[in-house]
């Protein structure tokens, strides 16, 4: 973490203009003191002018300029790992984009950075709302991109359950430019990029390499879709909750065909085979709603949801640690979008 002192003179050092101002002024006053030097006065006015065209030009570059804007999304973990987790972030973006106007976007145009820093310290428990953080969020993220002018690009870190990621991609869907990281051996990697083509994410790999599907026996109303796309499988879990709540639903598993750890540079192939199976099952007349259960990594998840939207009727189903058994906690199509 930076230090106070270094910040103070990295935010000294943002502001040109106020050097610029500040030796017109002084050119100004000595040339009084010194009747000799009279080129001082001549300079002056010139200075004074430089610095407020500077001034007015940064503002306009701001303005057309493509901002690089990290959305961090923190459940679970106390206010100061925000911070932390900014200045990760900012640095990733950086080394990504060469993007290193975070603060002068801040400062430029009058609005608060942690309008992108979604953050509840308490972890979400089955019985709390996780409609009212998505709905929070995007109220926040609105409020800023509002007072932000020109072409943005959002990159996205999760730090919180993949189901609340799903909910969090679904109300984002295909509409922005995105990069969503993950955390790969210690530091944060980009895994989805969106910036050249947004509609990427939703066209549908038939042919699959990174999963593998089973049939069910019979398509019934409301159908079990697990996701095992990590290193601990879900398959048994979901099963064994199915017969203790006596439901009448078929399971359709998908299982990843990479052990688990997902090593290649661009996840979109994944999510758009994953995405093929919702389309199948949807053009299923027989199947109303489609019970998500997963175990995957959150920016995968993400990206699934960018995928699915709000429109297909999906129930997401969340992992209660404590209780070892599952609870819905969203249902994908019933989210409003504001962004």
């Amino acid at each position: 973490m930076k230090s106070k002192y270094r910040i103070f003179i990295d935010s000294i050092a943002e502001d040109a203009d106020l050097f610029f101002f500040i030796a017109a002024i002084v050119m100004f006053l000595l040339s009084f003191f010194l009747p000799e030097e009279k080129w001082l006065l001549i300079a002056a006015p010139p200075a004074f002018i430089a610095a407020y065209l500077l001034k007015h030009f940064r503002v306009a570059s701001q303005l057309v300029s493509t901002k690089h804007l990290p959305l961090i999304f923190t459940v679970g973990r106390p206010i100061k790992d925000v911070q932390n987790a900014l200045e990760t972030a900012q640095a990733s973006i950086t080394e990504l984009t060469g993007f290193k106007a975070f603060r002068k976007i801040e400062k430029i145009f009058d609005v608060r950075r942690d309008l992108l820093l979604p953050h509840k310290e308490r972890r979400l428990e089955k019985d709390d709302d996780w409609t009212d953080y998505i709905v929070d969020s995007q109220h926040n993220i609105r409020q800023f991109v509002d007072s932000v002018p020109g072409e943005k690009v959002y990159h996205v870190f999760l730090y919180g359950p993949a189901s609340l990621a799903l909910g969090l991609g679904a109300v984002f869907g295909s509409k922005h430019k995105m990069v969503i990281y993950q955390r790969l051996d210690g530091q944060y990697t980009p895994v989805i990029d969106l910036r050249k083509n947004l509609r990427r994410i939703k066209q549908p790999l038939v042919e699959h390499k990174y999963i593998t599907v089973s049939e069910p026996q019979r398509f019934t109303p409301d159908i079990a879709l697990v996701l095992d796309m990590a290193s601990h499988p879900a398959r048994g879990d979901v099963k064994k909750y199915i017969n203790q709540q006596g439901l009448d639903m078929e399971v359709v598993e998908v299982v990843n065909t990479y052990d688990g750890n997902l090593t290649v540079d661009d996840w979109t192939p994944v999510v758009q085979e994953i995405y093929s199976v919702f389309n199948q099952l949807q053009a299923k007349e027989e199947i109303a709603t489609i019970h998500l259960f997963h175990s995957m990594p959150v920016a995968l998840a993400f990206g699934v949801g960018m995928a699915l939207g709000n429109f297909v009727p999906v129930m997401v189903y969340n992992w209660e640690v404590s209780e070892k058994t599952y609870q819905p906690v969203l249902k994908l199509n019933e989210l409003k979008s504001i962004l």
